[in-house]
C-alpha cells in the first residue's frame, strides 16, 4: 500500500501552469519537499536536499506525468483523498498527522486501489533519494560496555572480562539498477535491492553475529529481515563477521531473501532500524526508530 510520505518529500509552492493547479500535484509536492527536512530533523538525521528547486520541478513533472494517464473517475477519486488529507493534516509537517489522516481519517477516501496505483506509478518514476545528502549517517559507536567472555572449556567458569566500545557501520553501495518486470507479468523480477556492507570493531573481538534490518520509517515497511518480528512467515538474520557483505536478492521476491541476500535498497537508509546481536546475547541497536527493538532491551548506539 503506497501513497505519499512526507519523510520523502516537500518546497515553497511555486506557480504552476493551469493544468498543474487543476491537480493535486502542487499540493502533494509542497508538502512532501517542504516537510522533509523537519521530518529528518525530528529523527535525528543530519539530511538535506541538494537542490530544493529542483526536487520540487521534479516531483511536479512526475506527478504529473502520471496525472494525465488516469481518467476522469480515476482523477476524481485522487482528488478527494488528498483534498481530506489537505483539510485533516492542514499546515502540520508531523508525520503521526500525516499517517493518521491518510490511513484512518480518509481511510474512505484513500484506501482505493486507483489511489495507491497513482502513488506507486509516481514514485516509481520520481525517485529523490539521489537527491538528499545525508552526513554522519553510517557510523555507530556505542557507551562503553562491559562484556565476559567464554574460556572454552567445560567448567562454569568464563574468560577474559573486557570493557570497551562497540563501533559499527552499514555502508550502502547503489548499483544503479531499477526493477524491471522481464516476463510480462506487470511484476518487478530483477533490478531490486542493493549490497550493504557491515564493519565491526569489537573490543571482545567477537568473530560471527547477527545483523538485522526493519524498514521502521515506512508504513508496513519490510520487516522480514530484522532478526525480531518477521513480515508474514518470513524471518530472517543475517549472519556477519566484522567485515561482510550481504548482496542483493537475485529476484524480487521475497521468498527468495535468505540469510546472506537481502531485498532492502540504498534508498531506504534513512528508513532503517538496525540490530546486532553477538554469541553471548549483547545486542545493539541504531538508526530510524530504536525503540523497535525495545523488548529485546538491547544497547543503542548513537
Amino acid at each position: 500500500m503506497k501513497r505519499w510520505h512526507p519523510l520523502l518529500l516537500t518546497l515553497p509552492m511555486l506557480a504552476g501552469c493551469a493544468f498543474i493547479d487543476s491537480s493535486p500535484c502542487k499540493y502533494i509536492c509542497s508538502y512532501t519537499v517542504d516537510c522533509a527536512e523537519e521530518q529528518w530533523d525530528d529523527y535525528d538525521l543530519d539530511c538535506s536536499w541538494e537542490d530544493e528547486d529542483d526536487v520540487y520541478e521534479d516531483c511536479i513533472e512526475s506527478c504529473t506525468d502520471e496525472w494525465k494517464d488516469l481518467d476522469g473517475d480515476e482523477k476524481k477519486e485522487v482528488k478527494a483523498c488528498v483534498k481530506c488529507v489537505e483539510d485533516e493534516v492542514g499546515d502540520s509537517c508531523d508525520a503521526d498527522d500525516w499517517y493518521d489522516a491518510n490511513y484512518d481519517d480518509c481511510e474512505d477516501e484513500c484506501d482505493d486501489g486507483d489511489v495507491e496505483d497513482f502513488y506507486e506509478d509516481f514514485y516509481d518514476d520520481w525517485d529523490a533519494t539521489d537527491e538528499v545528502e545525508c552526513d554522519g549517517y553510517g557510523t555507530y559507536t556505542s557507551p562503553p560496555y562491559t562484556t565476559t567472555g567464554d574460556d572454552d572449556d567445560d567448567d562454569d567458569d568464563t574468560g577474559p572480562t573486557t570493557t570497551g566500545n562497540l563501533v559499527v557501520s552499514a555502508n550502502w553501495t547503489d548499483d544503479g539498477q531499477q526493477p524491471q518486470d522481464t516476463d510480462g507479468d506487470s511484476l518487478p523480477d530483477v533490478g531490486c535491492g542493493d549490497s550493504v556492507q557491515i564493519t565491526i570493531q569489537d573490543p571482545l573481538g567477537e568473530p560471527s553475529w547477527s545483523f538485522g534490518m526493519a524498514e521502521t520509517g515506512q508504513p508496513n515497511g519490510w520487516t522480514g529481515e530484522d532478526c525480531y518480528m518477521g513480515y508474514a512467515w518470513i524471518n530472517v538474520c543475517h549472519s556477519v563477521g566484522i567485515n561482510s557483505s550481504i548482496p542483493e536478492v537475485t529476484s524480487c521476491s521475497a521468498l527468495d531473501v535468505t540469510d546472506g541476500r537481502t531485498l532492502l535498497d540504498a534508498s531506504k537508509d534513512p528508513f532503517l532500524t538496525y540490530f546486532l546481536e553477538d554469541s553471548l546475547g549483547n545486542c545493539f541497536v541504531w538508526g530510524h526508530d530504536t525503540s523497535y527493538y525495545g523488548p529485546m532491551v538491547c544497547t543503542p548506539m548513537s
